[in-house]
């Protein structure tokens, strides 16, 4: 009933289940993503066979700080469908890829520039976003040091915050919309430099090897951070230390990033 990429509500259908005495319906437990169908439309499978995966991190996950591409690999493994995690694997953008991208991120930032870096302060969780002020600093900080900026929001934050939230961002940096993912994701790999939260579009540009800085507060990055060879993590700001140090922090975390060659 579903297929790979759709979004799923708790009770709703996943599949119809038949066996020669019945059929039922298997309705999901839980809201998300339907990440992988193992079991298509009019396969069989046998009694205790997996057929779905619980992307939810185990208890041994959390425990162990295992990243959570290892579960999903070994759970896909242990269903006859081996996958690698190795980063090496990523897709790697040609240099005239990498021109077009540039080409259409200077055409909204509306200058050429020697270093572009899009900052992104929201997340699809409140409580993955740190204050707006930090990010603020963090804007003001690097366009001292001659960086071009751009703040990327999605939907989530203009429909959580409605439109005062982007004009304030526009004081300081000109505001991109995530009207579309390819749209978005073609930005993000135009950059120089690429900072946000734990949240999607930040482990694209991980994984297409741009300068990333992951800001991570309640999640774990052992098992969350996104997997890239020009990736940091750094952690919300402290309340009991100045923001400006948290801001510097920062700014030198993405100077110590060695660009795209």
């Amino acid at each position: 009933n579903k297929k790979e990429g759709s979004t799923v509500s708790a009770g709703e259908v996943l599949c119809e289940v038949e066996t020669d005495k019945a059929t039922m319906d298997y309705e999901s437990t839980q809201e998300g993503t339907l990440l992988k169908v193992i079991r298509g439309d009019g396969s069989t499978a046998r009694v205790g066979e997996v057929i779905a995966i619980d992307p939810r991190p185990k208890e041994s996950t959390t425990r162990d700080g295992l990243h959570i591409t290892r579960q999903w690999a070994a759970d896909l493994g242990r269903c006859g469908h081996p996958v690698s995690t190795d980063i090496e694997n990523r897709a790697v953008l040609t240099d005239h890829e990498r021109r077009a991208c540039r080409t259409s991120l200077v055409a909204r930032l509306g200058a050429e520039t020697a270093r572009a870096a899009l900052c992104h302060p929201g997340s699809g969780g409140l409580d993955k976003c740190c204050p707006i002020e930090a990010w603020e600093g963090v804007v003001a900080k690097l366009a001292a040091n001659r960086w071009t900026l751009g703040w990327l929001i999605g939907p989530d934050e203009v429909e959580r915050f409605g439109p005062n939230y982007a004009r304030r961002l526009e004081r300081s940096a000109p505001v991109m919309y995530e009207e579309s993912v390819e749209q978005a994701a073609d930005w993000v790999c135009g950059a120089d430099a690429y900072l946000g939260h734990d949240a999607g579009m930040t482990h694209l540009a991980a994984y297409l090897g741009i300068r990333t800085v992951a800001i991570f507060g309640p999640t774990d990055p052992r098992v969350w951070q996104p997997l890239g060879p020009r990736c940091r993590i750094a952690a919300f700001p402290e309340s009991d230390r100045p923001i400006d140090d948290w801001v510097d922090s920062i700014v030198s975390l993405v100077g110590s990033i060695p660009p795209v060659s």
